[in-house]
This record gives C-alpha cells, sequence and structure tokens, in this order.
C-alpha cells in the first residue's frame, strides 16, 4: 500500500496509522480524481459543504478535524449523532422489544409460534426489501424531509400497535413499520457521508456513534420493554415505543441539517428525476427479497419440503437475479453494479452479513432461551441483557479512538472472532447453567463484534465513495 500521505487505498486497512506514514504535504487542488476504488486527491472538508483549504490525508487523521459548516453549533451536531444512531437504532429497537414481548402477546392474542416469529421478521423483511428504493427517493427529494417524516410516521403507527385485537392486526402493522425505518437509515448515511467526507478523529466519532445504533437499538429495546412489561403490559411497551420517537421526531426538525449533494431544483427538475426513478428495479427486489425472505422464515415452521415454502424460494431467487440483470441495463440503477467489482467493498458487504445474522440469532435465541426454558420475568431477563447496552457504549468509544490508529482487516478479524466466541458459549449452553460463566460473556462478545465490523464498515473509503458518488 501507498504511503497514506501519497494515497488512501479504498480497503479495509484505508484508515492508516499516522505514526507509521510519511507524511508529505501536498498543495491545494480544487480537483480530485477517483480510479477503481483509489482517492489520489487531498481531502477537502465538508463534502457537500464546502470547509476550506485542501489539506493532506495524513494530517487530517492524525487531527481531531473542525466542525461541519452544516451545523450551526455543536449542539446541534451532537443532536445530529444522535438522530443517525436512532435511524440505525429504528429496526432492532422493535426487535429487541418483540424477543420481550413474544410470551405475553401469545397468550392475550392467541398466536402460534410461527406467528410469533413474524412479530419481528416482518419488520426486518420489510425494511430490507425497500431499503435500495428508498434510498434512491431520499436522493431525489431530500433527505431531511424524508429522515422527519420515517421517524415521525414510526412513532404514530407505533400506537396501533397498541391497540391490536388480533395477529393480523399487529403482524401487518409491525411490516408498516419496516417501511418507515427504512424511510431514515439511508438519508442518514447520506448526511453523515456529506458532512463528514473528509478522514479525522472527528468523523470516527460520529460514525462510530452510528454504528451504535444497531446493538444499542436491541438491547435498549429488550431493556425499556421489558420495564414496561413488568410494570403494566406488552400494550404499555408500544405506547412507550411511540413516545420516545415523538421526541426523536421533534429533535430532528431542528437537530437535522439540509445537506444535500445536488442543488435545490424546480419542481419540475424534480418530476423529471422521477420519471427516471427505477420501478422495475423497486418492484423487483421488493419481491424478490420479500418471497424469498418470507421461505425462509417459513421453512423450519412449515417444512422445507412445503409447496408453499418451495415457491416462495425459487420465485424470490429467480426476481432477485432478474432484478441483477435489470440493474445492468438500466441508466440510473437502484444499485449500480459496478461498485461489486471492488473486490474490497464486496468483502465488506459479506463479512457484515455474515456477521450481523451471527448477532441477530444469538440475540433473539438468548432472550427466547431465558423466557421459554429459565422462565424468567420480562423485568429480569430486560437485567440480564443489560451488558449489552453497557458494552455497546463501551465498545464503540474503543472503537471510534483506534480507527485510526489500528488497521482496520484486524477490527474486522476481531469481530468475527467475537462473534465466533460468542456462538460457541451459546452452543454449550444449558437451561442450569451460570450466567457469569455462559450468558454475560456471550453478550459483551457479541455486541463487540458487532460494533467492530459495523465502524469498518460505515468509515470504510470504500463504501463512502459509492454512497457519495
Amino acid at each position: 500500500m501507498e504511503p497514506a500521505s501519497k494515497i488512501a487505498e479504498v480497503s479495509l486497512s484505508s484508515v492508516e496509522n499516522p505514526g507509521t506514514s510519511t507524511e508529505t504535504e501536498t498543495p491545494p487542488d480544487d480537483s480530485s480524481s477517483k480510479d477503481d476504488g483509489l482517492i489520489t486527491e487531498d481531502a477537502v472538508p465538508g463534502g457537500d459543504v464546502e470547509q476550506g483549504a485542501a489539506v493532506s490525508l495524513a494530517r487530517v487523521v492524525s487531527t481531531f478535524g473542525d466542525r461541519p459548516e452544516c451545523f450551526a453549533n455543536t449542539l446541534q451536531e451532537m443532536s445530529f449523532v444522535l438522530m443517525a444512531t436512532v435511524a440505525t437504532a429504528t429496526t432492532s429497537f422493535l426487535a429487541g422489544m418483540a424477543q420481550i414481548i413474544t410470551v405475553a402477546v401469545s397468550q392475550d392474542l392467541k398466536m402460534t409460534q410461527g406467528q410469533i416469529a413474524w412479530i419481528a421478521a416482518a419488520t426486518s423483511l420489510v425494511a430490507g426489501a425497500f431499503q435500495l428504493p428508498l434510498g434512491q427517493l431520499a436522493d431525489l427529494l431530500g433527505r431531511k424531509p424524508m429522515f422527519v417524516a420515517g421517524l415521525g410516521l414510526f412513532s404514530a403507527f407505533s400506537l396501533l400497535l397498541a391497540f391490536a385485537q388480533n395477529p393480523f392486526w399487529l403482524l401487518s402493522v409491525c411490516g408498516v413499520l419496516g417501511l418507515f425505518s427504512a424511510m431514515v437509515v439511508p438519508p442518514a448515511i447520506g448526511i453523515l457521508g456529506a458532512a463528514y467526507a473528509s478522514p479525522s478523529r472527528r468523523k470516527n466519532v460520529a460514525f462510530s456513534a452510528f454504528s451504535s445504533g444497531n446493538p444499542l437499538g436491541f438491547a435498549f429495546g429488550t431493556i425499556l420493554c421489558g420495564i414496561a412489561v413488568q410494570l403494566s403490559s406488552w400494550r404499555a411497551a408500544f405506547i412507550l415505543l411511540c413516545i420516545i420517537w415523538a421526541v426523536f421526531t421533534a429533535l430532528a426538525v431542528w437537530a437535522v441539517p439540509s445537506v444535500e449533494s445536488f442543488d435545490r431544483a424546480p419542481f419540475r427538475e424534480r418530476l423529471g428525476a422521477l420519471r427516471r426513478f427505477d420501478y422495475v428495479g423497486t418492484i423487483l427486489t421488493v419481491f424478490g427479497t420479500g418471497m424469498f425472505t418470507a421461505g425462509l422464515t417459513l421453512g423450519p415452521e412449515d417444512g422445507w419440503a412445503s409447496p408453499e415454502v418451495i415457491a416462495l424460494l425459487v420465485v424470490g431467487a429467480v426476481a432477485l437475479v432478474v432484478f441483477v440483470l435489470w440493474e445492468r441495463v438500466f441508466p440510473t440503477p437502484l444499485m449500480p453494479p459496478h461498485i461489486w467489482k471492488d473486490r474490497n467493498f464486496s468483502f465488506i458487504m459479506l463479512v457484515v452479513l455474515l456477521g450481523n445474522m451471527g448477532f441477530t440469532s444469538i440475540s433473539f435465541w438468548a432472550a427466547f432461551f431465558m423466557q421459554d426454558l429459565q422462565r424468567l420475568s420480562t423485568l429480569n431477563i430486560a437485567v440480564r441483557m443489560l451488558p449489552m447496552a453497557i458494552g455497546g457504549l463501551i465498545w464503540n468509544i474503543i472503537a471510534g479512538r483506534i480507527l485510526h490508529r489500528v488497521n482496520n482487516t484486524v477490527l474486522m478479524a476481531f469481530g468475527s472472532v467475537c462473534y465466533l466466541a460468542a456462538s460457541l458459549l451459546v452452543s454449550f449452553m444449558k437451561p442450569d447453567s451460570n450466567y457469569w460463566a455462559f450468558m454475560f460473556p456471550t453478550f459483551v462478545l457479541n455486541v463487540a463484534g458487532a460494533d467492530f465490523q459495523f465502524n469498518v464498515a460505515n468509515v470504510s473509503y470504500t463504501v463512502l465513495s459509492f454512497l457519495a458518488a
């Protein structure tokens, strides 16, 4: 790899250790070039918001960095980073709640085991299916309006869950919440990438906080929901969810800056952009992702050889293949195919995908284990899962301080080892196993794996360069 002062390679090891690099100042240059994942220019702070003269990459990484000009003061900046963290926590917060209320909801609404699994699956399924099209819409129509609307609608529809009278009502609204949670993540990433375009420790801190949203959302979802259920009922948990997200919505109106990667265009130009929107790709990815994931979810309950499961898996897989082929020929695709040509980007996405599968599985089954086999109360379960929340905060603080010092490949490997160790611990766990010997280290290691891998992925120059493109 070239020295950091000469070239910033778009890879897992793109955050160089300034103590080992040769710092060579280069004169400011208004031009920049991107070629095959390589950034060969001196970084200009601010991205979409111009911040000043160019400085060398090595020097920026070794300094904390200036506050982006899109923020009026440090309080607004901190509030926005909190809102961005909330964006990633929205889906996982609801998933954490679902683990705690399964027994109470199933008894109240007479739900089957398969229906219970769909409480969390419906939200995640819809959120994943609509992430790409909503991300493109956010770029076309404006990031801040979509962000605020997503939070507000999520809050309003959460209240409907508190009055659910049957499984269909509950699961349908959970699916709708997945749509609204998908509305907030792409704008949050876009604004973060625009405001913190240049490498610095300040950017590392911001993206570390953003990365903590997924594990912390799950942990706080279980804790707050456990307290609400213990004091009242499972319906109170959704009322609490509505109140919390209503407060976040009000804060987002002030905290989220209007930072865009385009000039404010007239209404006619916006309509023209909507005409170029990839509607066919949206249909293919929504139905493909939805059907394939539904097949995977129904398989263990209905049997993998059942006709409906086979049909869902086959049709979903075919739709996704057609989606890939369509994206190669459509002029303005949802997901430009060329991004996968960068092996580092592809590797990051694969590792994060597999790691997140491990994190979600361990979190889900650990909560279910304590409810169904150990027969613990909801409050007791929430307290036992508290190390995930505390550990998530600690690991993210550590990650934010070492991202610019440690080779990111090492950090990704460390996260994978943490996932592996957590999986091994739960595989040997029994109902009478000691909490401190098995469950406690499992939670700490599980959230460590998520925090380090999400941090590396979110600050990777590869990922950010494609997001800004």
